[in-house]
């Protein structure tokens, strides 16, 4: 995948190749992460939080045929099944991300 070199006007090279190692371990794991999830955990986690234009709750309602408050509950497990998988299969995750504040 292309680097953006005209960004290193005001970033180092580390950093904008660090930046881009960081992205491939991140998507490698969220990948990895996802097939942890059930079908509909699946479901949820790609429309609505994995999502560049997130559906509704209510929508994700209808399409399952349960209340908003349900996949509300559902969207909140999976957020915390994947701080759990983050913080266990990358415990020092903030320490590289840090300085790209």
């Amino acid at each position: 995948e292309r680097i953006d070199f005209l960004k290193t006007a005001t970033e180092s090279i580390e950093d904008v190749v660090a930046k881009k190692e960081i992205e491939t371990i991140l998507h490698e794991k969220i990948t990895e992460f996802k097939k942890s999830l059930t079908d509909r955990e699946l479901e949820i986690f790609n429309i609505r939080i994995y999502s560049d234009n997130p559906v509704t709750l209510q929508e994700i309602g209808d399409l399952y045929d349960i209340s908003r408050e349900r996949v509300r509950q559902v969207e909140k497990n999976i957020i915390k099944k994947m701080k759990a998988y983050f913080k266990r299969e990358l415990p020092d995750f903030n320490v590289y991300t840090n300085h790209f504040d």
